[in-house]
């Protein structure tokens, strides 16, 4: 049967409409809906563009949490789930120095 198909995607240029392997003509509706008039078959709504929009959004995120992270963002996310980092004591030189590998064993005959 025959039937008219409204699609709203954006942007419409992008999208097709195929039925039974065959491109269906667009029409704007509303001035920017796709809409498709079918004599009936079996029918997909076809992408003919590359996602761009959503690898731009990829990237965005990607350079959000780079900047997140390279200013502590880290830390402030961890104060925010109430995660804590264990710190470490720190050394100092007379720890170092306890290290006796480089004085040389002597026994008590001499």
């Amino acid at each position: 049967s025959s039937g008219h198909v409204i699609a709203g995607l954006a942007p419409s240029s992008a999208f097709a409409l195929e039925v039974d392997g065959h491109a269906v003509t667009r029409h704007t509706r509303l001035g920017w809906v796709a809409a498709y008039e079918t004599s009936g078959g079996k029918g997909q709504i076809v992408l003919h563009q590359f996602p761009l929009n959503g690898l731009l959004a990829l990237f965005t995120v990607a350079l959000w949490g780079l900047y997140l992270l390279g200013f502590g963002g880290s830390e402030r996310l961890s104060e925010m789930t109430g995660r804590r980092h264990r710190r470490t004591p720190a050394t100092t030189a007379e720890d170092e120095d306890d290290d006796d590998t480089d004085t040389p064993l002597t026994t008590g005959a001499n």
